[in-house]
């Protein structure tokens, strides 16, 4: 069961689609999700708990972002407990 084991999580192109949807099936797991999206997250449909959700603003194609995405969701969230 995942929610007895949460896993911290990016998702990218997290703002629409498929990305989106397993954001929102992650955060529902239990897990610890940080979006990854040039475009903003729809935030506003989503459990809104700071310790399980991250947003970036990031482009995935560029080095640099990507590794502000994994430091950022380090800091923020992959040494918490649920």
């Amino acid at each position: 069961m995942p929610g007895e084991n949460p896993k911290t999580v990016i998702v990218t192109g997290a703002a629409s689609g498929i990305g989106f949807a397993c954001v929102q099936g992650l955060l529902a797991a239990g897990h610890r999700v940080c979006a990854a999206d040039l475009q903003p997250v729809p935030a506003q449909q989503l459990p809104t708990d700071p310790t399980r959700f991250l947003q970036i603003r990031a482009d995935v194609a560029d080095d640099a972002d990507c590794r502000t995405v994994v430091a950022r969701t380090v800091d923020a969230l992959a040494s918490r407990t649920a």
